[in-house]
Parts: structure tokens; C-alpha cells; sequence
């Protein structure tokens, strides 16, 4: 009988073209190395190049952030070195070269300490002379000015009498420290301005206008009104001298 399926052969194999042979022995090792020594050379002096590039820069940085720890006073500057937020000189700090911790650790606060200036802004004078100028106001007949209370300032003497003046000051920071945990130092001039308006108030108050004009000099008003002034500065512990 015919079979439905083929009978399965052996394919014939034909004979090799080729044969590899695997000689492993110690020259091939030693050329093998000997032909990866510049490459592994090349690797390494790449890479201990960087290294010393990487040590440069630690090394500037290092310098750079200890140099940050120093600081230069101003001969009219003063201020505190603080060390995490705390005062650490109780004395403040002297015009100079100054050394302190890197930040964040430690941080110089600086201001101005002397040559300050300060003026009422014109609170106890009219408007208008404000506006045009004493001198010029001056020239001029007052007898038909009139004042307009809430607009025209003034202070009242003890007599009841309405009184004008213009003051200003000078003012120096006597105490860094004091002055730094009671006032922050954008807001010292408008500490010394109130003070110079409640000394104007307590010196008129208790004199009349006539006393103050006939018995007082120039001078001796203007110490009037500075020891009030830092009287009342004293009272709150500014360290401001007037």
C-alpha cells in the first residue's frame, strides 16, 4: 500500500568549511592587557584631572565662604553681630574690619549711627507756610490770615494761646544694641519726630506764650525742647542721643 505521508530522511551533512580552535595561554592574556594599557591610561589620567579640578573649586568655595564672615564698618556706621538671630557684642560694633561666622550661621546688622536728620514736618506751623515758606509768610500782612483748625497746625500754651514754631534735629545712635531690640531702624526717625512733638506740647503746656517769647532766648529753647526730647526717647530705651 501507498502511505499518505512521506517517509522522513536524514538530511546528509556535508563536511565543515571551517574549524576554530580556542588557544588560551598566557601571551595572549599579556598582549590582550598590553593593548588595553593606554586606554585605561588615558582613562585614568582623565579622570584624576577632573578630580583635581573638583579639589580647586572645593577649595575656592571654602575660601569664599570663610571670607564672608568678614565685614567693614563704616566710620559713621555701627551695628551688631549676631551668631542663629543672637547679639553676640553687647557693645556693638566698632568702624573696622570685622569678623563674624559665614552665613547663615552668623550675619552682620548695619546702620547709619551719626548725621542723622529729622524735622516736625511743619506740624505746628500753618499750611501756608508750608507751603510758600516762612520767609516769604512773614512778608506778607497776617492780619486777615485766619487758621483752619484740622489743616493749620499749632500747639497751645498754658494760657490758652494758639503758638507756632519749626524744629528739627540731629541724632546720633548711642547704643547699637538697645536701640536694635527696641526700634527697627527704618522706623527711628519717625520715633524721634513723635518725640520732638510731645516735648514741643509739654513746653508749651506749661508756659504762657509771652514767658516763652520774653524769657527764653533761641537757645535756650532749643534745650528746652532737646531735653524733653530725649527724655522722652530715654523713657523707652531707644539708645538715641539727641
Amino acid at each position: 500500500p501507498i502511505e499518505d505521508m512521506p517517509v522522513e530522511t536524514e538530511t546528509v551533512r556535508r563536511a565543515a568549511s571551517a574549524e576554530f580552535n580556542v588557544d588560551h595561554d598566557m601571551n595572549s592574556v599579556a598582549a590582550l592587557r598590553e593593548a588595553m594599557d593606554p586606554a585605561n591610561r588615558s582613562l585614568a589620567d582623565a579622570l584624576q584631572a577632573s578630580f583635581r579640578v573638583l579639589q580647586f573649586v572645593i577649595v575656592v568655595l571654602l575660601i569664599l565662604f570663610v571670607f564672608s564672615g568678614f565685614k567693614t564698618v563704616g566710620a559713621n556706621q555701627s551695628g551688631v553681630a549676631t551668631v542663629w538671630g543672637r547679639i553676640v557684642d553687647r557693645q556693638g560694633l566698632q568702624p573696622g574690619l570685622q569678623m563674624n561666622w559665614p552665613p547663615p550661621i552668623g550675619e552682620f546688622v548695619l546702620f547709619d549711627s551719626e548725621g542723622r536728620e529729622v524735622d516736625d514736618r511743619g506740624v505746628f506751623i500753618p499750611r501756608r507756610l508750608v507751603e510758600i515758606g516762612i520767609e516769604k509768610a512773614m512778608d506778607r500782612s497776617a492780619s486777615n490770615d485766619r487758621l483752619m483748625p484740622g489743616e493749620d497746625g499749632s500747639f497751645l500754651t498754658s494760657n490758652g494761646e494758639l503758638a507756632h514754631v519749626r524744629v528739627s534735629a540731629n541724632y546720633s545712635i548711642a547704643d547699637p544694641v538697645r536701640f536694635l531690640q527696641v526700634i527697627p531702624d527704618r522706623g527711628a526717625d519717625s520715633i524721634v519726630r513723635v518725640a520732638m512733638e510731645r516735648a514741643v506740647v509739654r513746653i508749651g503746656g506749661s508756659r504762657p506764650l509771652q514767658e516763652l517769647k520774653d524769657d527764653f532766648s533761641n537757645e535756650e529753647i532749643q534745650e528746652l525742647v532737646r531735653d524733653q526730647t530725649q527724655s522722652v526717647l530715654d523713657a523707652i530705651g531707644s539708645g538715641i542721643q539727641v
